[in-house]
């Protein structure tokens, strides 16, 4: 159909009468005004308008005796009349009656508009109405007019509106063109206003009908006549071209129908219809009377509907309407949306045909009609003038709608046309048939009478020509739209095409990778022989390279197992093939790859399924090697030898820092055999020992030295939403500071027994009691002043040589002594035996917590083992020291507080000393401190211990002279932690279990936290973080212990110990298995430049009198007893230098051995120094005299002596003390600093004041 007379498909119809034979005569200026255009209707007050661009029209002629019992009035929608008076006398006896018996039989309850045309002939005139006569045009609108009184009673309600005029007139001739112009555009627009009224009308009338069957039987209630109802209503606005309303409610039907059909089988049959035999020019939509189609199932009540019919109806009107939607769209891209709908409804159409009637032959009638709508003009118009406009503008089109489905139609066709092919027996396919199924027997003989498919249908090579041809055209389509995954697939059809005819290089070419996206996509069978046909195309074309032919192999090989859909039958590849097929094959693998000159590498993944155990295993020999179990899926049923497989762990903390980390552990075994079971279990071994974490990193089978088998384990992705969790399990949310997110099963743990490969699996190493280990450790002796931290070593069973210990700071600003790293060798170690390297370190970092790293390496029996530790160590101390001294004139009392630095942690204080080696000093304790008990200090709660120092008589102070105080203490924390290692190791060693020893010390020890004051008090372990230890030890044992014996022990004795109510007494151990630590500090002696002793000296009486003035005298003694410069020492270093001064080597700088300049030490001694004492003032007394005194000492004598004299007169009753006195030094620009410090004698001294006895004073 060409596109101008798409517009004017399904014309409305108008009838017309014509008893008079006028109607020739104004035909075609009459028609010249058709197609009818810019109709506007208000079909509702409340909607917008709807606007008829286009309404063609077609008028058939309507005799009343004819029609008398078949008025149509569904598809007719104004009915007109056309007359000629030649007299008022004719008019009454012949056309009026005409006119009345047109009424009745056509107008009259049709529902429908009508007009009656006078035509008024070249030879009579247009006459106008007078007093004494009327003119047949207004006799004829008295009559038939509004109001008329020749109208039908109906007729005559329905036109009492004086708008609704139906009388008009036509001339044969006018004056001129434009008179007629005008009649005829006067006459087009009253039969516009009576097209909308019609139409008004039975919208509203199907409209109504469909409200009060939904009112009567309810709105979701479907049944045969509101089906009726609404397929009206769709031709209805199909007719008025209100296109999108109408192909909406054909869509509705479409779905209604299959309710229908389910609710009411018995009013459908499913028969297929009589199909033409000859399809010569034939067109499917003009190849039916839809009308006929309606009619019977309008009639549905008196015969049965046949479903098919109903089914073509529906697809044919909603083409129809598709198509006038495209033609009619505003751009480009609308219309190719509507076609492309078309396309898709002719696809769902025909499947739906084929699957009602499957054994019906239907393959060639199904083809002409894909060749119907492939071939229509509208399409191939919008695809020329998308071009020409991409061609003349720089922002393109791409009709992918269309070219989309326009190749599924195709492809269609191509399917349609290979069936038929299979009955001439024409296939390439038969390649493909390895798998025989049922013979359906002899197939019947091929009848065709569509000559383009005789054609191709002549010979199987002019149907393997058309074949690849349609091909290419169905590619060039989904080039067009994208479908890059489409394209592949066919290309498959034209490489085995190819492949038949013997075209190898050209099949080779098109087959490159495309056999993948079968087998990825499940289709293992068609994968299988695709790749079977791309080996033999490789060795067809002489290629005889061994890495294509070996990674073809390999690839046809890995399809034989169809691991990852696990289907069986038709698809499954592996089942074609025999054992020794598939043996053969892995020979010529293994054959192939010793031809490379390099190693090949190949996805373990795509030949064995395999499951890595995710535990490291102490053997059971006397040996420190470690094992982890690989379970193997052998899907092939042949065995397998291997050179060596080897596993590769790397460490969690590498990841985190690469730098420091060293990380990766190797397991390995050589010469291992696989079974043809399915599951084989093989075990890897490693000498090697690292403390951590550590994830999969790589598995690497050696077939030989040219092929390994491997897997990159770190780079397979799982994502967290592909994991599920099963019902009846508690998922607990953990905050960011939860240990458990902290420690190593924090993360997201998935092995499951279907876990092929699991990327963040986690995998503990960790040491064992009977094996060699080591740990760094805080020295239990500290020095105050020098850092170092000890590494110690504990053998197990089997005694070790040569041993050789690297150790490395890890921390930014650590070195020991000055370097990058620490050897240590040792010769042996026997069983059990202990050996303590201590390592000294300079830190010049803040941070408290310092990181080593030892590296082990020993032999035993021969064999090289390697240990790896990597630790942090706090180097806080736990304990604090502070001490203050009280000098007197032949002693110094000091008092030592030790208490804790961290007020969390409490310390228990066992024992302190002060000692010194100088035996010019001696030092007192006071009696009352108790031997052997001990004091826990708090946070703000240090303990007090004093000593008295005590220099001998004439002795001066050296500042070299220093006191030992050691200070044995233990940490609460530490001894907690004692009490539960205690309780726990004998629970494992009771139940044989100390190889888990070390898994759960390291993980759950460093998150323990007790309740230490309750501890300090009552002797009692209790655990304050029971809840979070106890989740903690169940992932640890769920996740990390493979023996369910073990397992439920385990669980169970953790229940118990982490739980509210328990508490473990203090005296499960001894006292003596705490861990006791010692502080040694070397405290200098106290050293004092001056010694101010102040002394109030007056007369002693029981008591004195208020206003009694009392003489004092206040002498004050100053003394450098305490001071490292004291005139003896000046005296006795002058001597010394001036015997030794010949003998001195030393440069002249030396403070010590320099001969000294005797004109600065005269100076030095003639310089005194002043100070002033100042008598506070106080409110008890009145002090007569000077409060503010100046003295002067002189710094060559070790004692000076001053005296003043002053009054104090008591002002108060009462126990009075003396006043406060001060002193400072006035010796503001010397350049010696003076430390001085003063004591009052009798400063607490109290005097007792009475009142006089003959007065009372009251206070108020």
């Amino acid at each position: 159909m060409e596109l101008s007379d798409l517009n004017l498909r399904n014309p409305i119809k108008v009838g017309y009468y014509n008893p008079f034979d006028i109607y020739l005569t104004i035909k075609d200026d009459f028609e010249s005004k058709f197609p009818l255009t810019n109709l506007h209707w208000k079909y509702h007050p409340l909607k917008p308008l709807k606007s008829i661009p286009l309404l063609p029209v077609k008028l058939i002629e309507e005799v009343p005796k004819s029609v008398a019992h078949e008025v149509d009035n569904d598809s007719v929608y104004i009915r007109l009349m056309f007359i000629k008076v030649e007299s008022i006398d004719t008019y009454r006896s012949q056309v009026r009656p005409l006119i009345k018996a047109w009424m009745n039989k056509l107008v009259e309850n049709s529902g429908l508009e009508w007009a009656i045309i006078l035509f008024i002939p070249s030879s009579g005139k247009d006459k106008t109405s007078s007093i004494i006569k009327t003119s047949a045009f207004d006799k004829l609108k008295m009559d038939f007019g509004v109001d008329g009184k020749e109208l039908p009673s109906s007729l005559n309600d329905e036109d009492s509106d004086s708008e609704n005029e139906h009388c008009f007139k036509l001339k044969e001739s006018y004056e001129n063109d434009i008179q007629k112009l005008e009649a005829y555009n006067d006459i087009t627009g009253k039969l516009k206003s009576l097209l909308l009224k019609s139409f008004n009308r039975q919208y509203q009338t199907y409209n109504d009908e469909i409200i009060q069957h939904d009112i009567e039987k309810g709105s979701i209630d479907l049944d045969i006549p509101k089906f009726n109802m609404k397929l009206k209503l769709a031709n209805l606005l199909n007719d008025m071209r209100l296109l999108q309303e109408s192909f909406d409610i054909y869509n509705e039907l479409t779905t209604d129908l299959a309710h229908l059909q389910s609710k009411f089988p018995e009013k459908f049959e499913n028969a297929l219809i009589t199909i033409p035999k000859d399809f010569t020019n034939y067109v499917f939509e003009s190849s039916f009377d839809l009308k006929n189609l309606k009619n019977k199932l309008f009639n549905y009540q008196s015969n049965s509907v046949n479903i098919l019919e109903i089914k073509i109806l529906l697809f044919i009107n909603k083409s129809i309407l598709l198509q006038s939607l495209s033609n009619f769209a505003t751009s480009i891209s609308i219309s190719s949306l509507f076609i492309s709908n078309l396309f898709q409804n002719v696809i769902y159409f025909l499947n739906d045909l084929n699957s009602m009637f499957p054994n019906q032959n239907l393959e060639e009638w199904s083809y002409i009609i894909v060749d119907n709508y492939l071939n229509l003009p509208i399409c191939d118009k919008l695809i020329e003038i998308n071009n020409k406009n991409n061609s003349e503008s720089t922002q393109t089109y791409n009709l992918n709608e269309i070219y989309e489905f326009k190749g599924e139609l195709r492809l269609l066709q191509r399917n349609l046309l290979s069936k038929l092919a299979e009955k001439k027996h024409f296939s390439f396919t038969e390649i493909l048939q390895d798998i025989s199924l049922d013979d359906e027997g002899k197939k019947p003989e091929l009848e065709l009478s569509f000559e383009p498919l005789i054609s191709i249908l002549e010979s199987e090579t002019k149907y393997y020509d058309y074949f690849e041809k349609l091909t290419e055209a169905i590619i060039q389509d989904f080039v067009a739209a994208e479908r890059s995954k489409s394209i592949d697939i066919l290309s498959i059809d034209l490489a085995i095409l190819n492949y038949k005819r013997g075209n190898y290089a050209e099949a080779l070419n098109i087959l490159q990778d495309s056999y993948e996206f079968f087998i990825q996509n499940g289709w293992n069978f068609m994968g299988g022989i695709l790749l079977e046909i791309y080996l033999e195309c490789i060795e067809k074309t002489q290629n005889t390279a061994a890495s294509l032919i070996l990674t073809t192999c390999l690839k046809l090989f890995s399809n034989l197992t169809n691991k990852d859909n696990n289907k069986v039958g038709i698809n499954n590849y592996g089942r074609t093939k025999k054992q020794t097929q598939v043996k053969s094959l892995f020979e010529k693998i293994v054959n192939y790859s010793t031809k490379l000159d390099h190693t090949y590498k190949f996805p373990i993944k795509h030949l064995f399924d395999f499951k890595i155990l995710p535990f490291i295993k102490p053997a059971k020999q006397k040996t420190d090697k470690n094992y982890v179990e690989v379970e193997i899926d052998n899907f092939f049923g042949i065995d397998f030898h291997f050179d060596s497989i080897e596993l590769v762990l790397s460490s969690k903390s590498s990841e985190e820092d690469p730098v420091n980390g060293a990380n990766q552990l190797l397991f390995k075994s050589n010469n291992l055999s696989l079974s043809q079971n399915l599951k084989n279990l093989l075990k890897v071994h490693t000498t090697d020992f690292q403390i951590g974490v550590f994830n999969l990193s790589n598995l690497i089978i050696k077939v030989n030295d040219k092929l390994h088998l491997v897997q990159n384990i770190s780079e397979l992705e799982i994502q967290d939403d592909e994991v599920s969790v099963e019902n009846n399990t508690t998922v607990i949310r953990h905050s960011k500071n939860s240990i458990l997110t902290d420690s190593i099963v924090g993360g997201p743990h998935h092995a499951s027994d279907d876990d092929t490969l699991v990327p963040y699996q986690e995998f503990i190493m960790y040491q064992n009691l009977k094996k060699f280990r080591c740990e760094f450790l805080n020295p239990l002796q500290i020095r105050l002043g020098k850092s170092s931290v000890a590494l110690k070593l504990l053998n197990g069973e089997a005694a070790v040589e040569n041993i050789r210990a690297t150790i490395s700071p890890i921390s930014t600003g650590l070195s020991i002594d000055g370097k990058l790293n620490e050897n240590f060798t040792l010769d042996s170690l026997k069983a059990n035996e202990t050996h303590i390297f201590d390592i000294p370190y300079i830190y010049l970092g803040e941070d408290q917590i310092i990181e080593f790293l030892a590296k082990v390496i020993y032999t035993v029996n021969g064999e090289e083992f390697q240990h790896i530790i990597k630790e942090k160590i706090d180097k806080t101390l736990t304990i604090s020291v502070s001490v203050q001294d009280i000098f007197k004139s032949d002693f110094v009392f000091s008092k030592f507080q030790v208490g804790t630095s961290n007020a969390k942690l409490p310390i228990r204080i066992l024992s302190n000393d002060l000692k010194t080696l100088n035996e010019n000093y001696k030092i007192e304790k006071p009696p009352s401190v108790p031997n052997g008990r001990s004091h826990v200090t708090f946070g703000e709660q240090p303990a007090s211990f004093f000593y008295k120092i005590i220099p001998n008589t004439n002795y001066t102070i050296d500042v070299s002279d220093t006191l030992d105080l050691s200070v044995n203490y233990s940490n609460l924390q530490d001894e907690c932690l004692a009490i539960i290692e205690h309780f726990m190791l004998n629970y494992f060693e009771e139940n044989d279990i100390l190889d888990y020893w070390f898994l759960f010390k390291g993980q759950i020890f460093k998150h323990l936290k007790f309740d230490l004051n309750r501890y300090a008090i009552f002797g009692t372990v209790v655990l304050t973080n029971y809840y979070e230890v106890g989740l903690l030890a169940e992932k640890l044992t769920n996740q990390h212990i493979d023996v369910l014996k073990v397992k439920n022990l385990l669980t169970g004795f953790f229940q118990s110990l982490f739980c509210e109510t328990n508490e473990l007494s203090k005296s499960v151990i001894p006292s003596s298995e705490f861990s006791q630590r010692e502080l040694l500090i070397s405290v200098p002696i106290p050293v004092l430049s001056i010694l101010q002793i102040v002394d109030f000296e007056f007369e002693r009486k029981p008591q004195y009198v208020v206003g009694e003035p009392i003489l004092v005298k206040l002498k004050v003694e100053s003394t450098s007893r305490w001071s490292t410069q004291s005139p003896l020492r000046d005296d006795v270093e002058a001597s010394a230098s001036e015997d030794t001064q010949d003998l001195s080597i030393l440069a002249e700088s030396s403070p010590h051995k320099a001969s000294p300049d005797k004109s600065l030490i005269k100076a030095s001694k003639a310089e005194k120094d002043s100070f002033q004492i100042t008598i506070q003032n106080d409110e008890n007394w009145l002090i007569s005299g000077l409060k503010k005194q100046s003295f002067d000492i002189d710094p060559s004598k070790i004692v000076n002596e001053n005296d003043f004299e002053l009054i104090l007169i008591p002002l108060n009753v009462g126990k009075l003390l003396l006043p406060r006195i001060s002193i400072k030094s006035m010796n503001l620009n010397s350049k010696n600093d003076i430390s001085m410090d003063f004591s009052v004698k009798n400063g607490l001294d109290t005097l007792l004041v009475v009142p006089e006895l003959d007065s009372i004073t009251f206070s108020f």
